[in-house]
């Protein structure tokens, strides 16, 4: 009988030993044991191309008394903060300028980001920046907005229109000028619209010293007088990027041999390596 008891014993024993003891509850256990899926960002839609609503979509605020946004420094890109003559205790904002329609049916937003007070030097130029709009079933999708250049005098962003430039690109093209010296000029930068609004041709569209000038001639204290234009044209091309010409007319200033020279010279530009370069013949 007592060999019995101890055959018993042992048996339930060995099965305790071998018996699993069951999991800890999960909420319980630091160590989730779920396996987690990549799920696709939430993307969010804007309800009108207004100023408030595109820049509360991008910096979660929008004064809407003075129609501007508070935005981080740090989303400002190095290359043009170090060109930008704003300090460090500045608060940067940003201001619309207006929404510029494509005919492909994409819409740019184009705005300006500045220091919020004393921005109004003849060299305070703001950053220019730009995204993609595009309407879908009735609501507005914004892409990646790009900080693209560093432009404008007194605070004030350079005005802007759209031109196409081949049968699928088009150009953001900048009006820029100044009176400085008596020396008055204006130029044209164009910028890609399908390559994040990246600087592909630049151009002066005038020049001349008439602040600084006797156009009679007869003070021999002031400069001869010179004016000189140039004029860009677009020469389409069916198969890829536009050829782009410019004829530069008029008067300009020869420095080295002090004296004033008559100028009629035309180049054509072709699209090289993301760039317009000068044509060679």
């Amino acid at each position: 009988m007592r060999n019995q008891f101890l055959f018993y014993f042992l048996l339930l024993f060995v099965y305790a030993c071998n018996t699993p003891s069951p999991s800890p509850n999960p909420t319980e256990n630091n160590t989730s044991t779920t396996t987690l899926t990549e799920t696709k960002p939430i993307v969010k839609t804007l309800k009108d191309t207004t100023a408030q609503s595109i820049f509360t979509f991008l910096f979660d605020n929008f004064n809407t008394e003075n129609n501007f946004a508070i935005v981080s420094e740090k989303i400002i890109p190095d290359t043009l903060l170090s060109r930008f003559n704003n300090s460090d205790n500045d608060t940067l904002i940003a201001t619309f300028e207006k929404v510029i329609p494509i005919e492909d049916g994409r819409h740019i937003a184009y705005f300006k980001v500045t220091p919020k007070d004393g921005y109004d030097c003849r060299i305070c130029a703001p950053i220019m920046a730009a995204g993609i709009l595009k309407n879908k079933n009735g609501e507005w999708k914004l892409g990646k907005i790009n900080y693209f250049d560093l432009a404008g005098i007194y605070g004030i962003a350079p005005d802007v229109e759209i031109i196409q430039i081949s049968p699928h690109d088009y150009a953001l093209v900048a009006g820029l000028g100044d009176l400085h010296m008596g020396y008055h000029w204006s130029a044209e930068n164009y910028y890609s619209v399908n390559n994040n609004f990246t600087e592909i041709f630049s151009s002066r569209t005038h020049m001349d010293n008439s602040g600084t000038c006797d156009p009679e001639g007869k003070d021999a204290d002031l400069m001869t007088c010179f004016e000189n234009e140039t004029s860009i044209e677009i020469i389409k091309n069916p198969n890829g990027y536009y050829e782009i010409k410019t004829h530069e007319t008029g008067t300009n200033w020869d420095y080295d041999k002090e004296e004033l020279i008559k100028l009629d010279d035309e180049k054509t530009f072709v699209f090289q390596d993301g760039k317009y370069v000068e044509k060679k013949e």
